[in-house]
């Protein structure tokens, strides 16, 4: 009370950290100050009432406070990812969306009226607009004075967050959810810690149910392979040979059976119908046989153009064939495998049986279960040998 009381009297803010006697032991001086023996005590009475009215005050901060961050977290994002905004023509219809998000929220009707004045001052009827909202707004879930606690974040209130924080993917071929931050990223556990953290801030809410609606139809389904196609511009006839164009960068001798430019047409005809088509699986595998250094794996390497860079894979221990290799049938478009001349016939065997195999059946590393899914890549090869 003495604070406030001195700090309005003198127009000077006080410190609030002076509470110990330590601070409020130090030295100062002042020419105008002087001490005033007969000064009227503040009584009991007084103190109690400053205190009471103090302690409203403080309360009513908090609760426009929380408003407030929940307007700069929630619904300002949400709507600005709707491009909706208070501009001049879009008053009420701004106006309305932040009300109806804050009868939602279940705010104090009064609260989030004064609030929103102070914050729209441009718009005459805010008033009423919230009167509205509120009044056409039902509350499934009960208050927090019904059940004495602070109910968890719902559904909806979790995609408004996300809505205007974080734009989401499924990809069909990693089966990971993905994040777009300059570019499409994997989202990793450090991410959804830190959306949790940012929405706790203002609500609170599951972090289970906050995964739960990720990893929902919330993330909207890509597979990369479509959408790379579906946008490449259509060829048209008469177009430059870009097949021909490739296969002239590869030095062949001898005299083969089928010219290279015809065999590899058809083998990325088969690559491209593996990816998209359901019934169709590319059963050749193409073998580039030559000396060492003579960038076998590097011209396959750079085979896919850079959209499609991340689902190539090298595979160096040919002889090897794992669980994860198996996996890799349908999250590749397509695997090189290394120094095949190595591979004995029994080994060569399984490579063949693979190949051909439509699906693939095996519980990925961070998945639940067992999961049947289309085999998609095609294979490639190098070696030394011409005889294997």
């Amino acid at each position: 009370m003495g604070n406030d009381y001195y700090a309005h009297l003198i127009g000077k803010e006080s410190d609030p950290l002076c509470k110990n006697i330590t601070r409020l032991s130090g030295l100062a001086y002042d020419p105008e100050v002087y001490f005033n023996p007969e000064a009227t005590a503040f009584s009991a009475e007084e103190i109690s009432l400053f205190h009471s009215a103090t302690l409203k005050t403080a309360q009513k901060k908090k609760k426009q406070d929380r408003i407030a961050d929940y307007y700069e977290q929630i619904v300002k994002p949400k709507l600005e990812s709707e491009k909706i905004r208070y501009e001049p023509g879009n008053h009420n219809q701004y106006v309305m969306r932040v009300g109806y998000m804050m009868a939602k929220k279940r705010y104090d009707r009064k609260e989030a009226t004064q609030w929103a004045i102070r914050q729209f001052p441009e718009y005459d009827d805010v008033e009423q607009v919230f009167k509205s909202c509120y009044e056409n707004t039902t509350h499934p879930q009960k208050m927090k004075a019904e059940t004495g606690k602070i109910p968890y974040a719902t559904v909806d209130e979790i995609k408004d967050f996300l809505d205007g924080h974080i734009k989401l993917r499924f990809n069909l071929i990693t089966l990971r959810y993905e994040y777009l931050k300059e570019k499409w990223r994997i989202l990793q556990d450090r991410n959804l810690n830190t959306l949790w953290s940012n929405m706790s801030l203002t609500a609170r809410v599951s972090k289970s149910d906050m995964i739960n609606v990720i990893e929902s139809d919330y993330s909207p389904p890509y597979n990369p392979f479509t959408d790379y196609l579906e946008n490449l511009p259509p060829w048209q006839e008469g177009d430059k040979d870009y097949i021909a164009e490739l296969a002239a960068t590869v030095k062949m001798k001898g005299d083969p059976v089928m010219p290279f430019c015809e065999a590899l047409r058809k083998w990325l005809v088969a690559m491209i119908a593996g990816w998209i088509d359901e019934g169709a699986v590319n059963n050749v595998i193409l073998v580039f046989i030559g000396r060492q250094g003579a960038y076998k794996t590097t011209w396959f390497n750079y085979l896919l153009p850079p959209e499609l860079k991340q689902y190539f894979y090298t595979k160096a221990n040919a002889r090897r064939m794992t669980k994860d290799d198996i996996i890799a049938l349908s999250q590749y478009a397509l695997i090189c495998y290394e120094e095949l001349d190595t591979m004995s016939p029994s080994e060569l065997n399984q490579l063949k049986a693979v190949v051909t195999m439509q699906y693939t059946n095996e519980r990925a590393a961070y998945g639940h279960y067992a999961e049947q899914r289309k085999h998609i890549n095609t294979f490639c090869g190098t070696g030394n040998n011409p005889e294997f």
